[in-house]
């Protein structure tokens, strides 16, 4: 079922957050793309119509994506020495920047996964903190009897339930770990 129709942005109570402003936040391509196939990503349409994108729109901002992670997982000096700009700077200039196309609203913006928009001073969680913290909250959401637990936890993390196993099982000679 096709989520209801976002209000249109504006620069004071719903900003529009592009994945480029994301990507610029450093947020990771990776958590932008589990947040398209998950929750989708909105545009405006052909029309001037600000809604969640079709799959034809949804495939375009993933290959854009694609393309950054591309750029940015290359080491500086084997990037394009004619241009080693990002895919979004190079396009910066153009009216027709697609990176500024797609993008979520603040009321229907996913949460990324640990990730802040915006500096803070708090210490950030390392792996090895998360993974006590979801293995702790695994246990207790069994001893409660919570059915479907660990749909629940991805789903409030953000991420897939395969991603959340990953996580908690902390390979070791050995070792077994049951959900």
């Amino acid at each position: 079922m096709k989520p209801k129709r976002p209000k249109k942005p504006n620069d004071e109570d719903n900003i529009f957050h592009t994945i480029w402003d994301l990507l610029d936040k450093k947020i990771p391509a990776a958590a932008l793309a589990d947040a398209i196939e998950k929750h989708g990503i909105c545009t405006y349409d052909q029309y001037g119509r600000f809604d969640f994108t079709d799959e034809k729109g949804k495939a375009r901002a993933l290959y854009l994506l694609e393309i950054y992670y591309k750029w940015d997982s290359t080491a500086p000096e084997e990037r394009d020495p004619e241009d080693p700009r990002s895919p979004m700077d190079q396009w910066g200039c153009c009216s027709d920047n697609q990176y500024a196309h797609f993008g979520w609203t603040d009321e229907v913006i996913p949460k990324f996964d640990n990730f802040q928009f915006f500096q803070s001073t708090e210490k950030k969680e390392t792996p090895s903190e998360r993974r006590e913290r979801l293995s702790a909250r695994v246990k207790e959401e069994k001893r409660k009897g919570t059915k479907a637990f660990l749909q629940m936890i991805a789903e409030e993390e953000g991420v897939s339930i395969s991603r959340i196993k990953q996580i908690i099982y902390k390979k070791t000679p050995n070792s077994s770990f049951k959900y």
